[in-house]
């Protein structure tokens, strides 16, 4: 998570800065502790991830995660949606793909919900398949990935495609290195 934070009040610092200090246990229950460039701080975030929230706010909170991840979940749920409720017209929250295997999952699987939920936001459905994934995340399987594209409207046809032909793959992977 990168927080950018020119402007935030003193109340602000202390509801949402202070649970930062605990990101390496987020990372660490995630599994794996990634080695982050503290260069990242100063760079911008990646121009064609995601963005919900007003993209053009003063604060910017970038996440690196995995949508099987139970921490990453813990996460979405305590802070980022209440957050959003709260002040998302105030901040741009960014989701980056965090596509590796853990929690019995593969990378290829764990490629191909991070390919499904790109597919979804090819059809301007990213944020609600982005929260259908984590919100269904005790039962996640590939196969359900057509199913859920079904539940939120998407045009199936177009979506199996794009996830035949892993459109995406190439756009997740930058990310990860």
């Amino acid at each position: 998570v990168i927080l950018s934070s020119k402007f935030l009040t003193e109340s602000m610092k202390l509801k949402y800065i202070l649970p930062v200090i605990f990101l390496p246990i987020f990372f660490i229950s995630c599994g794996s502790t990634p080695n982050i460039d503290p260069s990242l701080y100063d760079s911008p975030t990646p121009k064609d991830a995601p963005v919900r929230g007003n993209p053009y706010a003063a604060v910017t909170i970038t996440e690196y995660a995995n949508f099987v991840c139970s921490a990453c979940l813990t996460w979405k749920k305590q802070i980022i949606d209440p957050l959003m409720e709260e002040r998302g017209s105030d901040i741009a929250f960014v989701f980056v793909h965090y596509p590796f295997g853990l929690h019995g999952m593969t990378d290829e699987e764990v490629m191909k919900l991070n390919l499904a939920s790109e597919c979804a936001r090819e059809q301007g459905k990213f944020w609600e398949y982005h929260d259908k994934l984590f919100d269904n995340q005790a039962e996640l399987s590939t196969a359900s990935l057509e199913g859920y594209a079904n539940e939120l409207n998407l045009n199936v046809t177009k979506f199996n495609t794009c996830m035949e032909t892993e459109k995406y793959k190439s756009r997740i992977e930058d990310k990860s290195e």
